[in-house]
């Protein structure tokens, strides 16, 4: 004989049919109540005669209360351009049991796939999506793209209240990192025609370089440094070289790595914040980085009031301030520095232990008070501060489903026009000779592209 099919419920069908049994004052039977509810007649039973029984199968749950704070975690992560993968979520569940024990049957604190695969069921809000994956060049980045990143943006501010901060430039700022190499490339010299061997003897290590974190604001406040020295111990000269008011960091690569992040919003960036009488909550964009993924890093900003909000990936280089108007003055301030360096001292290179103070005098240089002007300019440019994706030169972007504006009532035109350069870098130049073997006219200064 086949078993007869399972009844299909939800929890608030069980909860009205154990209501009506409670309140029977239609005097309906167990069968009829069951029936009128769907819920099975055993299901009812257990409850009649244990009314304190709990509704779900299997054990409780082990985070129990923190699994909604877990939820929108991931979820506001998520939004803000930090999508969590399961890795992350596991991770931060261990890094929570480590910090507040409790028992549970977890091997070193960290759930499996089957907690993971519970969790995702107890919140059907959260689902397993694939990611759309940015693996190509940053001219693939299209404009399409980058006003939707500001859509999301602008629609988060609205939900958490940080609209009037965006045009606050006082409070909206931008964190990078980027490495400076110490020893200078040799480049084109002057020597004997004819000569095979021309050499230049480096006072440095020529493949080593050091990782510092630069930050500003929209009003054009920088932020002390923050350098990253790949060590596993900081000897106590280094720390000693370093400005009083600069933040030094370690890990094994001297790569930027989420700890160090974590020391630097926490030892640097809120005690500037704070000295500077900045109101709060403030708004921080960086890069989609991993190490900007970090649910304790997450934690903390919160405490803090720190809005961290990444910005669209592959396209830091036209909508980051720091790529657009930062980065370029000091990394050309820094290689003419070394020049310099390299003709006054023959047989002097750069060390870990100088690097801070050789730094500190390129800063200096390259961007004095009057520079600060462009800072704020890089910020309008990228459509940050004021937060205006119109502001941003969207000629850069060769992406395909390009959206152009013809006013500014929002009409979108038909056609978008780019130069014959531009169409030889997209197609290539053995098509273009093609089309000019086969007698097809690219005299034209501009091709409209359909």
């Amino acid at each position: 004989m086949p078993k007869a099919p399972k009844l299909k419920y939800t929890p608030e069908n069980l909860e009205e049919a154990i209501a009506e049994l409670q309140n029977n004052e239609k005097r309906l039977s167990d069968r009829q109540i069951c029936q009128k509810h769907g819920v099975p007649r055993t299901t009812l039973r257990v409850y009649k005669h244990k009314p304190g029984h709990k509704t779900s199968l299997g054990p409780s749950p082990i985070l129990t209360l923190e699994e909604a704070i877990l939820e929108d975690w991931i979820i506001s992560s998520a939004r803000k351009g930090f999508p969590k993968n399961k890795d992350n979520i596991l991770d931060s569940v261990q890094k929570f049991l480590i910090d507040n024990p409790r028992p549970n049957p977890f091997l070193n604190n960290r759930p499996g796939i089957g907690w993971l695969k519970a969790f995702l069921k107890r919140h059907p809000r959260l689902s397993i999506r694939t990611s759309e994956g940015v693996t190509k060049a940053s001219s693939c980045v299209s404009e399409k793209d980058i006003r939707g990143c500001f859509d999301e943006i602008r629609q988060y501010a609205e939900e958490k209240g940080l609209t009037e901060i965006l045009n606050q430039p006082n409070r909206v700022f931008n964190a990078d990192e980027t490495n400076f190499r110490i020893c200078q490339s040799t480049g084109l010299v002057v020597a004997e025609k004819g000569s095979k061997n021309v050499y230049n003897i480096e006072n440095s290590n020529a493949k080593e370089s050091i990782t510092a974190l630069l930050m500003s604001s929209a009003a054009g406040g920088i932020c002390c440094p923050f350098i990253v020295y790949p060590y596993q111990r900081l000897p106590e000269k280094i720390c000693e070289s370093l400005p009083e008011e600069w933040g030094i960091g370690k890990s094994e690569n001297g790569w930027m790595t989420a700890e160090v992040f974590y020391e630097f919003i926490a030892n640097v960036f809120h005690p500037y914040l704070v000295s500077k009488s900045v109101e709060f909550p403030v708004i921080l964009y960086v890069d989609g980085h991993k190490t900007h993924l970090n649910y304790h890093l997450s934690q903390l900003c919160t405490h803090l009031k720190i809005e961290l909000i990444a910005l669209y990936p592959n396209a830091t280089r036209i909508i980051q301030p720091t790529d657009v108007s930062a980065f370029r003055l000091l990394k050309v301030g820094w290689r003419k520095y070394l020049k310099k360096r390299q003709l006054l001292n023959q047989n002097k290179g750069i060390t870990k232990q100088n690097f801070a103070h050789i730094l500190n005098e390129v800063l200096a240089a390259s961007l004095r008070p009057d520079i600060l002007v462009i800072r704020r300019n890089g910020f309008k440019a990228c459509g940050i501060c004021p937060f205006d994706p119109n502001a941003i030169n969207y000629s850069k972007y060769l992406g395909k489903n390009t959206v152009r504006h013809k006013d500014a009532s929002n009409e979108l035109s038909d056609t978008a026009t780019i130069t014959f350069k531009s169409f030889k870098t997209i197609v290539g130049s053995s098509l273009c000779n093609r089309f000019q073997d086969e007698s097809f006219s690219t005299t034209e200064t501009h091709l409209n592209v359909k």
